[in-house]
């Protein structure tokens, strides 16, 4: 959600295209052809008053996997900019995101073994910790409760998980 819109950006083979809907019934595309290209897996949120694209894959006719691993932002979904590029850490997809205290948290995806990544301004990244019992896991669920991060089941390429993990900072 972003200004008041539902908003819905990308999709592995949706192309490259942005929607918008103020109900979640009635949808307009408000944008095509956008500058990042079609791709899916990617996060999207919202952080400090600008939508927030990060990472992705993209997946061609030939079913040849391309990754991303850089970070676009936009104050209105139709003009986006690029911020940064060539992270590591969000090569792929699958990863999950929040806004907590202040900064942008990315969680895991595609080989990154229960990495978390958080970054004040989109831009500058740092690595805030290592869960390595929590292991690699693509496709889960991440959310705020109670003054922590959540991190629900997801798949660590063998299957699929029942777990949930919780952390907070000090901060």
């Amino acid at each position: 959600v972003f200004k008041n819109s539902i908003m819905l950006i990308g999709g592995i083979a949706c192309g490259a295209e942005a929607f918008s809907s103020n109900d979640g019934i009635t949808w307009q595309r408000i944008a095509s052809d956008l500058p990042f290209g079609s791709r899916g897996g990617h996060i999207l949120t919202a952080f400090n008053n600008k939508l927030w694209l990060i990472g992705g894959i993209r997946v061609d006719s030939n079913n040849n996997f391309e990754s991303f691993s850089d970070v676009w932002n936009s104050s209105d979904g139709i003009r986006w900019k690029k911020v940064a590029s060539g992270l590591p850490f969000f090569a792929g997809g699958g990863h999950g995101s929040v806004v907590y205290k202040k900064s942008l948290w990315v969680i895991g995806g595609f080989r990154k073994g229960g990495t978390v990544y958080r970054s004040d301004n989109g831009t500058d990244w740092e690595l805030f910790n290592s869960f390595t019992p929590m292991g690699e896991r693509v496709s889960h669920s991440c959310t705020l409760f109670k003054d922590r991060i959540i991190i629900i089941g997801g798949f660590d390429g063998t299957g699929f998980k029942n777990d949930v993990w919780a952390f907070k900072t000090l901060e």
